[in-house]
């Protein structure tokens, strides 16, 4: 009787033991957990998963890093590391993944921008800026914000000018003004762009339908006369390429659509091959 009571015990304390390593594995298989995907560095670029979460611990996920045009991929950080991609990744713990992207030395935006060989007629360059290290810089977006950049280059050709004063009646000088700027990431520009566009919006420009330029291209803004007493034309055209974002602005008597269209097209054909 006793070694049956005995044998009873020792299979109920069996049971038990064993009960409890199974809701302790279930519960542990049955945890979701989530990945992190982040991005850093200088250059720009996504890193994306396959396929998405929720996950369960065991699941296996592949990461890949696709670097902008101008930008390079230089390796995983987190629970990830090296250069390859792409890679797989076992998920058992709440799992964060950053890629680092590096700007490419080499792409200089100077390199892309307008010269007098591509401007018809008697031009001068009369003014150039060029910044390569990361900084910051104020234009005309309409909210008041400093833009961060981490390269920016602006560019002023005249023509039969005597200043690089505002035109007036006694100076009705031909002035193309180029500004590059390669902004902190590809969304950055974009917002860039559609404020820039509505500021022209705001200041009463005319809007000319014209055909896409690089990434996101706005409509010619068009406005004359200048002031009350010029009867002079002004242009205006915005366009973004990844990270960067072009800005053309141009007046005078010999200034109009076609040059502006054509400066455009040339500057995202250098940004293009020198990608």
């Amino acid at each position: 009787m006793k070694k049956k009571i005995l044998l009873i015990s020792l299979l109920i304390i069996i049971i038990i033991v064993f009960g409890g390593f199974y809701i302790i594995f279930n519960s542990s298989n049955n945890h979701t957990y989530t990945l992190t995907l982040n991005t850093s560095g200088t250059g720009s670029g996504a890193v994306q998963v396959s396929p998405s979460g929720p996950y369960n611990n065991g699941d296996i996920v592949v990461i890949w890093a696709n670097a902008s045009n101008g930008s390079t991929f230089t390796g995983f950080s987190g629970n990830l590391t090296g250069t390859s991609s792409p890679q797989t990744l076992t998920i058992n713990e709440n799992e964060a993944v950053n890629a680092v992207f590096t700007l490419n030395s080499t792409f200089i935006l100077n390199t892309v921008a307008l010269t007098l060989d591509d401007i018809d007629g008697n031009y001068t360059l009369v003014d150039e800026k060029h910044m390569t290290e990361p900084g910051e810089f104020t234009n005309t977006t309409g909210d008041g914000r400093i833009w961060k950049y981490t390269e920016h280059y602006q560019s002023m050709f005249m023509q039969n000018a005597t200043s690089t004063g505002p035109i007036s009646a006694n100076d009705p000088k031909n002035k193309i003004i180029q500004s590059i700027t390669r902004l902190e990431s590809k969304e950055k520009a974009e917002l860039f762009f559609d404020l820039w566009t509505n500021k022209q919006l705001d200041e009463g420009h005319l809007n000319i339908p014209i055909e896409k330029i690089g990434d996101k291209s706005s409509y010619l803004s068009f406005k004359t006369p200048y002031t009350k007493e010029i009867e002079i034309d002004t242009y205006q055209l915005c366009f973004t390429i990844e990270d960067i974002v072009v800005t053309i602005y141009g007046g005078g008597l010999t200034v109009n659509q076609s040059m502006f269209i054509d400066f455009a097209k040339i500057i995202e054909s250098n940004i293009l091959n020198s990608m």
